[in-house]
């Protein structure tokens, strides 16, 4: 596998936790699933780990862009 390619391998209980900490930091679930173009009963099952073991490429690099970009931008504070 050389460095271009990107994969998104992240267990279930991470998605519980990015999402948990996107709402300690003050978003809410519906803010988090229009920022990642999904529904908010998707990110209820993922927050509830009963979603995740096959997660669309898409949302799971939304999740994960999302949650860099607010812990990024909280460290630079």
């Amino acid at each position: 596998m050389d460095s271009s390619t990107h994969l998104c391998i992240i267990d279930t209980m991470d998605w519980t936790h990015i999402i948990l900490t996107l709402e300690s930091n003050g978003m809410t679930r519906d803010q988090i699933a229009e920022e990642i173009g999904c529904s908010r009963s998707m990110i209820n099952a993922l927050a509830l780990g009963q979603r995740g073991k096959r997660l669309s490429y898409e949302i799971g690099a939304g999740l994960k862009s999302l949650f860099d970009r607010h812990e990024n931008s909280r460290h630079a504070a």
